[in-house]
């Protein structure tokens, strides 16, 4: 039955399908979170630390309430993604004319790089109500304001919107194909694009985006690995909950960093 109606939401309007897919697949990692007591060790976790981002790339950032339904610890201890940080850290000297994160969620790295490049605007797409919603209350928390909230990416928005220096976040939970390989292929010339890819959604698309891009693109890659613990006193913790407020809830993940050639 569920899934002769998402087959019907998806013939009806797909970007209903999108939606309603998503906001379901949120809604029951909130489930989750709630049943596996991380909500009460996000708790434990900002009444001794605050809100506030202690370390990595976007140290200082402020987590706005709605982040709590989500795991914080390890956006909180700025240990999330923690194999993408010497790419942040890397881009940190470069200017762009336009940010994009494709699939924001509650805008970590959406309101992060808005922060740290306040003169350039950001768009930042998520399909999902609940985090566009969350995304405001980020941007309202952290005071920036070049931050623009959207919800679908398409490949004609990319063709026309990536400009002579684009960075493009995209964590689209499989839609890699449809917006990287549709789009034309000139749009992203001058564009840094880190992409996570989902091969166990969309087999075959590491090899697909290499191909596309390995002529106009430098290619790098990394995978996943156990988070590094922070250097931050979790002694009110027990070792269990340490161990989980590190730990990303996530099954193995692949990121590809696009260089263009000729920069």
């Amino acid at each position: 039955m569920k899934d002769l109606l998402r087959r019907f939401l998806f013939f009806l309007s797909p970007r209903l399908g999108i939606t309603v897919m998503s906001a379901r697949a949120r809604s029951h990692s909130h489930k989750l979170i709630r049943a596996w007591g991380i909500d009460r060790l996000n708790r434990q976790l900002t009444d001794k630390l605050g809100h506030t981002v202690v370390s990595g790339p976007f140290g200082g950032m402020v987590l706005s309430r709605m982040t709590l339904n989500e795991h914080i610890g390890p956006f909180l201890l700025g240990t999330y993604e923690s194999e993408l940080h010497s790419w942040f850290t890397a881009l940190e000297d470069r200017s762009f004319d336009l940010i994009v994160d494709i699939g924001a969620k509650f805008g970590y790295y959406a309101v992060g790089l808005a922060r740290l490049n306040p003169k350039t605007p950001v768009v930042a797409f998520d399909t999902d109500p609940w985090a566009r919603r969350a995304l405001s209350q980020m941007i309202t928390a952290n005071g920036v304001t070049n931050v623009t909230v959207a919800s679908f990416c398409t490949p004609k928005w990319l063709n026309d919107n990536a400009g002579t220096s684009t960075f493009i976040f995209s964590d689209c939970e499989g839609c890699e194909r449809e917006l990287f390989l549709t789009a034309d292929v000139s749009a992203f010339q001058n564009s840094t694009m880190i992409i996570e890819v989902h091969e166990e959604i969309v087999p075959g698309i590491t090899d697909e985006l290499r191909e596309r891009f390995g002529p106009t693109h430098q290619i790098d890659s990394v995978s996943s690995h156990d988070p590094t613990p922070p250097d931050i006193d979790l002694s009110f913790l027990s070792a269990d909950e340490k161990e989980q407020t590190v730990r990303e809830i996530r099954g193995p993940q692949q990121w590809l960093l696009f260089s263009p050639r000729d920069e």
